[in-house]
Parts: C-alpha cells; sequence; structure tokens
C-alpha cells in the first residue's frame, strides 16, 4: 500500500486505495466491487459522493452495472447531455437520497459539489490541472467540513506512471 504524502499544488491530497489491478468486465473489477459495497454504506448514511470517469463509454457502462449490483440509482452528469438535463440530474443529486454522481471531464469546470461528502477518481487524468480542477469542485473556501479525495491505485503501467508524474509536478 502506497501511500503518497506530497500535496498536490493546493495542498489537497488524494488517498490512495490499492485494490488491484482493474479489469475491463466491471463484474470481476475491484474498482466497481469497491464502490458498490460502499454504495450501500453511503446511502444508509445520506452521504453522497461525486465519482469522476474520464471516458463518457466507460462511464455509462459504470452505470449500468452499479444501477445493477446495486438497485440505486445513480444520476450521471457528462457532456452528451443538454444543459438542462445536467442541471435536472445535479438537482436530484442534491436535494434527494441518491447516493453518487457519475460525471465526465464535463463535470470537472463550473460547477461546485461542495455538497458532496467524498471525491471518487475512477481514473486519474493525466493533466495534473484537471485533477486540480477535479479536487476543486468539491473543495471551496469557507467549507466547514472535510471532503474525502479517493483515487484507485490498480498497479496498471499507465496509471502508476501518471500518479508518479502527478506526484513529481
Amino acid at each position: 500500500h502506497h501511500r503518497s504524502e506530497r500535496p498536490l499544488p493546493s495542498g489537497r491530497v488524494p488517498v490512495p486505495v490499492d485494490v488491484g489491478p482493474g479489469e475491463a468486465d466491471l463484474r470481476r473489477d475491484p474498482r466497481a466491487a469497491w464502490l458498490v459495497e460502499r454504495v450501500r454504506a453511503w446511502t444508509a448514511a445520506g452521504e453522497k459522493a461525486l465519482v469522476f470517469v474520464h471516458e463518457l463509454e466507460e462511464l455509462k457502462r459504470l452505470r449500468t452495472y452499479l444501477e445493477s449490483a446495486t438497485s440505486t440509482r445513480m444520476a450521471v452528469f457528462h457532456e452528451g447531455m443538454a444543459t438542462a438535463a445536467r442541471d435536472i440530474e445535479i438537482a436530484a443529486f442534491r436535494e434527494t437520497g441518491l447516493p453518487v454522481l457519475l460525471c465526465s471531464d464535463a463535470g470537472s469546470e463550473g460547477r461546485n459539489f461542495q455538497f458532496c461528502d467524498r471525491l471518487v477518481l475512477w481514473d486519474l487524468p493525466f493533466d495534473p490541472v484537471v485533477l486540480e480542477q477535479r479536487i476543486g469542485r468539491v473543495h471551496r473556501m469557507g467549507q466547514r467540513r472535510s471532503v474525502h479525495v479517493l483515487h484507485f491505485v490498480t498497479s496498471d503501467a499507465i496509471e502508476e506512471r501518471v500518479r508518479q508524474l502527478v506526484e513529481t509536478k
């Protein structure tokens, strides 16, 4: 279990969650299993998580899988949605018991999700600026409570290289 203590430029440190290598089949992907387990707990506790997924197709597959595995609707926010549909999803996520908003990079700028209890990075972006934007969605000035920022360590060579690059910036 590698734990990076080097802060990002803003001082916000994502906590690594070591789950092992990712899988193309979500039924065998340890990240998906981890989320299924947490969705149930977050629902019971009334907590909210913003989950960033880089690839739109992966986001859609993850939504289908999580909804099936947890019998819980997942809110979504991505570039393929009309602005009104995005607004409706965010309002539903904020105002109801929905525990998760699955979000593409379309949500990494211009929207504030400071009501979330945690940010989960399904995958790390190649650009540290994009990572900062994602974290900035849940961390706002004057915020009174801490927000957990988590990212998966999958032992995948590319992901590991991105993590190393982010840590040295």
